[in-house]
């Protein structure tokens, strides 16, 4: 087998590697005709696998993370948006401009996305024809501080957005 040779290696630690890999969806095994790399979305695969690992502490954990990364890229996005992003704002980790904020931001997204959904739940489920839902507006302040680059009164929303986000989880 080339690869046990290329990598020194044994070939009972090549076909464990590549049954790994097969599993993890990044091979696909053709008997009798080879083995293919194959197209791979990494934040389809946490989306698939997401139930494997979220657990409720992760949901409580999720709030920490939230205020350290949204934080740095509110930030971030105050310094480098351009015009047309920020009339496209839904995300401000993809202004921050930053590809590791970003790679963390999308691992993290599904176990985010199950936050929102638990308490979204719990503010909308009374809701009554004419009632205000205070996430909303805590939004539209974000994005008008981000708009006018005021770090202070942005930080001060995002804070107290996730800290109740956190409470309610």
């Amino acid at each position: 087998m080339k690869l046990a040779e290329s990598f020194g290696v044994n070939r009972f630690t090549v076909r464990m590697a590549l049954q790994k890999l097969n599993t993890l969806g990044l091979l696909e095994t053709c008997m009798g005709d080879g083995t293919y790399v194959r197209s791979f979305d990494f934040e389809r695969h946490l989306q698939n696998i997401y139930q494997f690992y979220m657990t409720p502490e992760l949901l409580e954990d999720v709030s920490e993370f939230r205020a350290v990364v949204e934080m740095e890229c509110a930030r971030l996005a105050m310094k480098r948006h351009t015009a047309k992003e920020l009339e496209e704002l839904r995300v401000c980790c993809r202004m921050s401009h930053n590809e590791l904020l970003i790679y963390a931001y999308s691992t993290a997204r599904e176990a985010i996305r199950q936050q929102m959904l638990t308490i979204g739940y719990r503010r909308v489920v009374d809701l009554k024809p004419g009632d205000e839902i205070p996430s909303v507006n805590s939004h539209w302040r974000i994005y008008e501080a981000v708009r006018t680059r005021n770090f202070r009164t942005c930080k001060r929303i995002l804070t107290e957005m996730i800290d109740n986000d956190a409470r309610e989880v």
